[in-house]
């Protein structure tokens, strides 16, 4: 499971607003997406796609499309409310949409979320898909569209209400990576089992085989922050790692540094 970078932003801002009912979805989907990014952050490296205020709406959405294009990103996310009534009394549900050659993993992520939804008591909508939507037939990668719920219908605002922004975000982001726990009032620090740290390109693909064979994430030191991410075991990959780590593994070049991952995995 290695470190991924991923894009995401809420759709719609305050001079470009999106749907209204019982609550705004402009307001709520910022909320709900802060709240996913607060939790992705801390275990990947994360791009904000979000315009910020631009009163024209292809504008603002072809900012967020492009700011994720021109970042490589691995994976691009957008946040909304649906509406498809302007009142209804009952319950709609949760939905994702992705692209119709979306990857199996994509539509496992879309999965995970809306079995995370459906957790808060949303009724799952599905998985579906379009290749009329820009921000699934726009962006370089793969991406989804979050329709949290739907946000003219009675029972699905009373759901969001219960458990607000903070637990749809984590659902979301959990769905994303299941790496990700919830955050806790206490002032531990997040810890994970194994985490493998390079120092640079010529490295990371023995250390993303390490990775792989640990099922644990592997990052680029230059964005370790040891304050917010900690692990039981770290091991180092390569020369010029300066992170005091369990274990070192390296040699004389990468491909010395590649048969001393080998070794440790008993490969060699």
């Amino acid at each position: 499971m290695f470190l991924l970078k991923i894009g995401g932003r809420s759709g719609h801002n305050p001079l470009a607003p999106g749907a209204s009912g019982i609550i705004d979805e402009t307001l709520e989907d910022r909320k709900i997406f802060l709240s996913s990014k607060s939790y992705l952050e801390k275990y990947n490296s994360f791009v904000d796609c979000y315009p910020g205020n631009m009163n024209n709406a292809n504008t603002e959405l072809m900012y967020g499309i492009n700011k994720a294009n021109s970042n490589s990103v691995d994976l691009f996310y957008s946040v909304h409310l649906n509406k498809a009534y302007d009142i209804y009394n009952g319950a709609i549900g949760a939905e994702v949409w992705v692209h119709p050659n979306a990857s199996s993993s994509t539509i496992s992520i879309a999965n995970r979320i809306l079995n995370n939804l459906k957790n808060l008591g949303f009724l799952n909508r599905g998985v579906k898909t379009s290749s009329e939507l820009a921000e699934l037939n726009s962006t370089n990668m793969e991406a989804m569209i979050i329709e949290c719920f739907f946000c003219e219908a009675t029972t699905d605002v009373s759901i969001y209400k219960k458990y607000g922004a903070e637990e749809l975000g984590f659902a979301i982001a959990n769905g994303i990576d299941p790496k990700v726990i919830k955050n806790t009032n206490s002032n531990e620090v997040n810890k994970v089992k194994y985490l493998v740290i390079y120092n640079n390109d010529v490295d990371k693909r023995a250390a993303e085989y390490l990775a792989d064979y640990l099922k644990c994430a592997t990052i680029n030191e230059t964005n370790y922050d040891s304050n917010t991410l900690k692990a039981e075991t770290i091991i180092t990959v390569g020369g010029g790692v300066k992170t005091k780590g369990t274990l070192a593994l390296y040699g004389s070049d990468r491909y010395e540094t590649l048969k001393a991952v080998l070794k440790y995995m008993n490969k060699l």
